[in-house]
């Protein structure tokens, strides 16, 4: 569970924004129930989905489930409490809302409050959460639409025909910006043309297609009859008629339940929107069941963790990051006026990091495109969670968005019928958010044979268009959330860059960053030319110890001290949790430029030196166990250690690689060739599989624990060429493997996802950034890269598996490269 202090700082971030402010065409009071100290505390708050309110939505309260990771969870309210915003909802189970279970993690049902008419709910202060564990909400369906027909309802003052045959368009110009229209939608025409006999009454749906199809001031219909030309309409007017869609699925993120105390005070009002869900889903990615058979199980209903200290640390860590994407108190607002309109965050709740808003704000208005189309595909009937029957009309663009938001990353063009129950689609808009943070560039597919050569499929795309524009390209007319992309980016991860801003070189956080290690609390160390830094999970620097002359590299131990080499001075130092000296300057015979440094499970230190030719191990007092003078050790610069305790060791100038068993501390495996050439770094997944970078030949070599290559005679690669110079890697809890590419130039600079055999999934670039190495996964699934030239520490958001940190933790507990 978590700390007070951690629930403290949850506070404070969320303070830190706007309280009880107004958005779009509302203005909301704060909530003003004073519930007892045990309790929840009075959450009143909106639910926008496009471009209007969600009126009729059901909105449950939950917590992440404790039994496994996409464990069922806990809702937290009940039938005995007091007012609601506008009645309570009893859920039975399916088919009432699509992929709620019949009972959640406690065994009940799950209760709700619906939104009333402005979109707007109340949940009264008698429900409880558990201390240090994350709550959030999700608001289920909803009908988009104003409160009355005059919020919809737009005077035509003029008509546009055009066409021949039978094949015309009708544009018509209204007196304010239609708000809510958008193609797809259905319009009811009443009135008449001034001068004509023929009146296009009736329902139609708006035509079109394109960013530039409607403007804010037009829409079109489509008929088959008409006489073009240009009219002033007599008391025209057209109303939209926006429809319940089932698949407006919200989510917002609270923060983690206090230790005492309740979230009243701390939360004025809650903003759900699709940037919400957005952050949420990007937080909370790594702990969705992404095993799941069929879509039910694979969504927001199912999120939790196994229920360890770590875990429970990870997750309640993820939570927090949501914060640092959307403020759900209400941030910034959006340029155009076209809906509830609040926007991601520019910069972090603390200020010390870059959140790329556009990036954000564009998915938001991705899944939006979905909710504003004229969507009623429902469940009708299902056994369990397993979808059976269904009935109503899936929009266009829904399809589009679940097709490439598939569970897998893989494109796919499953029916919606019977055959869902093993098909990969997205079924609402959380669910596509999950899957859309899970493979940012959608997933490469393909084998590797027996000798390493590699058939791939690059990416879920059709031959149409690619993942990322096909997704970019969802949205038309006047988008809810600006500003956004102006182009559809090389893929849809989220990274926060936390900069250098320090000025002076000697008191510089991250002058030059070399190497990253997390600890078992989810902190990042950073070893710089000048110093070793902490950073918390936020990013927020803790600690930059004093005495640390050419930090080159580090380790953390069981005790979560960092030991950091000194290329420079020829020392390994020891640090606390606390950034407090433990043991300074140790030398030691063998040390002759100690570069490497790993930490086994039996809380030993391993260092390997770039100008000698010594393996040297020391016990946690930093007492010298053993020296292994070998010449086939010339420059170490990676090592890693694998569940049984043996030292792997890249070696950059022999291009060789070594392995050194702890049982007898003497080189067995020596090997070179097939790949590898000016190795630099090693990691060691969970079937003590080692993988080394090369940086001469920009490849991935994996190589057994017996010593047999794994990659063929030439590694993996990225495809075309896109991946230079890799300076960094690391494995998450689903084996699969990460590697920062320092590239020749900005431009060159990425992070690259293999799976674990190898396969290429995605490449990521950072626009401005410049040198990426230290690849490193937390107990959240993010990914923590630093970029040496640019001066920055990266984390790309939700993108990777949760694993077990450090990595000394994982060997001692035998879930090395596993999830906590």
């Amino acid at each position: 569970m978590r700390s007070l202090s951690l629930s403290l700082s949850l506070s404070v971030l969320l303070a830190t924004g706007l309280t009880g402010c107004s958005g779009g065409s509302f203005s909301f009071p704060d909530a003003s129930v004073n519930p007892t100290a045990t309790q929840v505390g009075s959450i009143t708050g909106s639910n926008y989905g496009g471009h209007a309110p969600l009126v009729g939505a059901h909105v449950y309260l939950v917590e992440p489930g404790t039994s496994g990771y996409g464990s069922v969870v806990k809702g937290l309210l009940n039938t005995t409490g007091a007012t609601t915003k506008n009645g309570s909802w009893t859920n039975s189970g399916n088919p009432s809302d699509e992929f709620v279970p019949a009972t959640d993690a406690a065994g009940k049902p799950f209760y709700g409050v619906q939104t009333d008419l402005t979109g707007a709910f109340n949940i009264s202060g008698d429900y409880t959460c558990d201390a240090g564990v994350p709550v959030y909400l999700i608001a289920y369906g909803g009908d988009p639409s104003f409160p009355s027909a005059a919020n919809y309802t737009y005077a035509i003052s003029k008509v546009v025909v055009t066409g021949s045959g039978s094949n015309y368009t009708y544009t018509f110009t209204v007196s304010v910006p239609p708000e809510l229209a958008y193609i797809g939608e259905g319009v009811t025409i009443s009135g008449a043309f001034s001068g004509t006999t023929f009146t296009p009454t009736g329902t139609g749906v708006i035509a079109g297609s394109g960013a530039t199809a409607l403007s804010t001031t037009q829409f079109s219909l489509s008929s088959t009859t008409g006489t073009a030309g240009t009219y002033t309409p007599a008391g025209m007017t057209a109303a939209l008629l926006p429809t319940f869609n089932p698949s407006a699925v919200n989510m917002a993120m609270l923060g983690i339940c206090p230790s005492s105390g309740t979230f009243q005070g701390v939360i004025n009002y809650v903003y759900m929107n699709e940037v919400s869900t957005v952050a949420t889903a990007y937080a909370l990615a790594g702990f969705v069941n992404s095993s799941a058979t069929s879509q039910a199980g694979n969504d927001e209903f199912h999120i939790g963790s196994s229920g360890t200290t770590q875990a429970l640390q990870g997750i309640a860590n993820a939570a927090l990051t949501a914060a640092n994407l959307y403020n759900i108190q209400g941030g910034p607002v959006s340029t155009t006026f076209a809906g509830e309109g609040h926007l991601a965050n520019t910069v972090t709740a603390g200020g010390n990091g870059v959140v790329p808003q556009t990036t954000l704000d564009s998915l938001g208005n991705i899944l939006a495109a979905c909710v504003d189309s004229q969507n009623t595909y429902r469940i009708t009937s299902a056994t369990g969670v397993t979808p059976v029957t269904f009935s109503g009309t899936l929009s266009t663009t829904c399809q589009n968005l679940f097709q490439y938001a598939s569970d897998n990353g893989v494109y796919d063009t499953t029916t919606y019928n019977s055959s869902l129950k093993t098909g990969h689609q997205a079924f609402n808009i959380a669910q596509a958010a999950f899957n859309i943070a899970s493979f940012g560039q959608g997933e490469g597919t393909g084998t590797t044979n027996s000798s390493g050569v590699q058939t791939v499929t690059p990416l879920s795309a059709t031959s149409a268009s690619n993942f990322s524009s096909a997704l970019y390209n969802l949205p038309t007319g006047n988008v809810p959330f600006s500003p956004s992309l102006t182009a559809a980016p090389n893929s849809w991860v989220v990274p926060i860059v936390y900069s250098n801003n320090a000025g002076s070189t000697l008191l510089n956080p991250l002058w030059l960053p070399y190497r990253a290690a997390i600890d078992s609390q989810g902190n990042i160390w950073v070893a710089n030319t000048t110093n070793a830094t902490k950073f918390n999970n936020l990013g927020v620097i803790q600690y930059a110890p004093t005495g640390v002359a050419g930090g080159t590299s580090l380790a953390i131990d069981l005790n979560d001290n960092v030991w950091v080499t000194s290329q420079t001075t020829s020392t390994l130092q020891e640090f606390n949790s606390a950034g407090g000296t433990v043991q300074a300057g140790i030398t030691a015979t063998g040390f002759n430029g100690p570069y490497s440094v790993a930490v086994d499970g039996n809380n030993d230190v391993w260092v390997g030196s770039v100008n000698g030719t010594s393996l040297v191990k020391l016990n946690n007092a930093g007492t010298v166990m053993s020296t292994n003078t070998n010449a086939a050790f010339q420059s170490i610069e990676g090592s890693a250690i694998d569940s049984k305790g043996s030292f792997w060791a890249a070696d950059f100038s022999s291009s060789n690689v070594q392995k050194v068993p702890t049982a007898n501390n003497t080189v067995t495996y020596n090997l070179t060739g097939n790949g590898l050439n000016a190795s630099t770094r090693v990691a060691v997944d969970g079937s003590d599989n080692a993988w080394f970078v090369s940086s001469a030949n920009n490849n991935l070599v994996e190589i057994s624990s017996t010593g047999n290559f794994l990659s063929g005679t030439a590694g993996f690669t990225v495809p075309g060429g896109n991946g230079t110079n890799p300076e960094g890697i690391g494995v998450d809890g689903a084996g699969n493997i990460w590697v920062g590419f320092s590239g020749t130039s900005a431009a060159t600079s990425s992070l690259a996802e293999f799976n674990n055999n190898g396969v290429y999934i995605g490449n990521f670039a950072f626009p401005g950034q410049n040198g990426t190495r230290g690849a490193q996964v937390d107990s959240s699934g993010n990914v923590w890269v630093v970029e040496y030239s640019a001066g920055s520490l990266i984390e790309v958001v939700g993108a990777a598996t949760p694993v077990v940190t450090p990595y000394s933790l994982g060997i001692k507990n035998a879930k090395l490269g596993a999830k906590p």
